[in-house]
């Protein structure tokens, strides 16, 4: 069993390392598969280094297939990187060569291009002005949606305040009626429900009502708690 368990850990590092040497593999190959969809290799002056791209590009295949061929036996031997991946050591240098003049060329060429950078500055500038516009219409937009939903809100509050105005109203009159039959005595007359509040907002409703001729409000200012409860 110890020696079985041993096998088991044995594969399992053997197959992490698999892994491993894989992905090391394939990075460099998934790089040179994306460099040959360039469309700057099918000019006739890159054709010759779009060549050897292909040639390492196949190096690079063989060697992934037959890495996954191998058992495990196989993969426990000691194998030179030189006999697995067949490079031709010149052929990448002159390809990494080749790559940094065009580069520092390019570089070259660019920098001393007037009509470069200056279609590339208008670019730019085409650009964040059509994001401008864009951004400005959005805010056109956005502002009749506003002026929309405040004439919408404005409407909906005068309506609100129309139907609370006539509910208290029509309270008040019934709570002065009630109010001046049940105490005929008393020196009060005119009694309303006022709505309180800022703005819009309606935060209360207080009693008004006249206290010998004079206007006065809260109602508990000259009114004792019994009367309150009528």
């Amino acid at each position: 069993i110890g020696e079985l368990a041993a096998f088991k850990k044995e594969k399992e590092a053997l197959e992490d390392d698999g892994k491993a040497i894989q992905r090391l593999i394939q990075n460099p190959l998934s790089e040179m598969e994306a460099a040959l969809g360039e469309r700057c290799l099918l000019k006739e002056e890159n054709l010759e280094i779009k060549s050897e791209i292909e040639q390492l590009k196949e190096s690079f295949s063989g060697a992934l297939s037959r890495f996954k061929k191998l058992t495990f036996i196989e993969r426990e031997k000691t194998i030179k990187p030189e006999e697995f991946i067949l490079l031709d050591d010149t052929m990448v240098q002159k390809i990494v060569s080749t790559l940094k003049d065009k580069m520092r060329k390019i570089s070259t060429d660019r920098k001393d291009d007037q009509k470069f950078t200056i279609n590339s500055k208008l670019i730019l500038v085409k650009d964040a002005y059509t994001e401008i516009k864009s951004l400005k219409r959005e805010l056109e937009i956005f502002k009749q949606q506003l002026q929309s939903m405040e004439l919408i809100y404005d409407e909906f509050v005068k309506k609100q305040k129309a139907a609370l105005s006539s509910f208290l109203t029509a309270i008040s009159k019934d709570m002065n009626e009630f109010y001046l039959y049940m105490n005929r005595a008393e020196e009060v007359d005119e009694i309303e429900l006022i709505p309180l509040g800022e703005g819009d907002e309606l935060i209360g409703i207080t009693i008004e009502f006249k206290f010998h001729g004079s206007i006065a409000r809260p109602p508990d200012k000259y009114l004792s708690e019994s009367l309150l409860i009528f």
